[in-house]
């Protein structure tokens, strides 16, 4: 061990370890990150037509919708901190630029663009991130 340390290459050594941790640091931190806000709508639809396609077959549906973006049209039945939910069928968590939920009012009908990431097969409910207002 004490030859190691004692090497004419271990400063050299310890210095392009330590430049890699920092520079893994620095991209992790200031990379770009995706907005969410450009993806192009794949599918249009209402919340009752989702759901009935996740309830009649997920296998299907997740071919169909799972990671894309999709806008869904219905009545916003509850309001959380950052969640929406739609027609008690539809939860959509708001994407984290636009995390307020000022925007929506209870009872009223919106469409909504988010990525569609699956069904909930425990509470019946089909799950979409990266959510914004797409529409009243």
């Amino acid at each position: 061990m004490l030859k190691i340390l004692r090497s004419s290459k271990f400063p050299q050594i310890l210095f392009l370890i330590i430049l890699l941790f920092i520079s893994g640091i620095l991209i992790t931190t200031y990379w770009p990150h995706k907005n969410w806000n450009n993806e192009k709508i794949v599918f249009s639809l209402n919340s009752r037509e989702l759901s009935s396609a996740y309830m009649n077959n997920p296998e299907t549906a997740n071919a169909i919708y799972l990671n894309n973006f999709i806008e869904v049209s219905g009545k916003v039945t509850s309001i959380d901190e950052n969640i929406i939910i739609i027609d008690n069928l539809i939860v959509c968590s708001l994407d984290s630029s636009k995390k307020s939920t000022n925007n929506f009012v209870i009872n009223s009908i919106y469409k909504v663009k988010g990525r569609c990431i699956g069904f909930d097969d425990l509470f019946n409910e089909v799950r979409l991130d990266y959510c914004s207002l797409s529409t009243y």
